[in-house]
Order: structure tokens, then sequence, then C-alpha cells
């Protein structure tokens, strides 16, 4: 998703991309509770493609490292 893309998780959660706010190149995600209007940031790193196969519903390995930066700030 671009800067600032927001995707509705359920009724009460939503989360937001957000780039390079810790310098270039970095990637964080903040997930927005609207009941409370409180949100957690995670910084998102070390991202690895999935490999083919697995013995898995989905392919084996890859994902991403999400590291808590910020939490429970008001939003």
């Amino acid at each position: 998703m671009k800067n600032g893309g927001t995707q509705d998780l359920d009724d009460d959660y939503q989360a937001t991309w957000v780039y390079e706010q810790n310098g270039p190149g970095s990637v964080a995600i903040d997930l927005f509770r609207k009941s409370d209007k409180i949100y957690n940031r995670f910084e998102v790193s070390n991202c690895q493609l999935a490999s083919i196969g697995g013995t898995q519903c989905a392919p084996a390995d890859g994902g991403c490292d999400l590291k808590l930066i910020l939490t429970e700030a008001q939003g």
C-alpha cells in the first residue's frame, strides 16, 4: 500500500502503512483501535518471500519481522 494507505481489518481495527517515518527505506504499520482511538506502531523489517511448496496451507517460510516501537498512543 502507498504511504498512509489504510485498510479496515474488522469493525473496530484498521491498519495504516507508514513509510520512511524512521528514515529512508523504513516501513511501519499503525494498528488503530477505533473504539478508544489508541494505536500501536510496528516497524516492519527483514521481509522474505515464501518458498514454493511446503506441507502447510500456505508456502513455507517467508514473512516479515515486526518490532513494537510505539505503545498505546492516542490517535
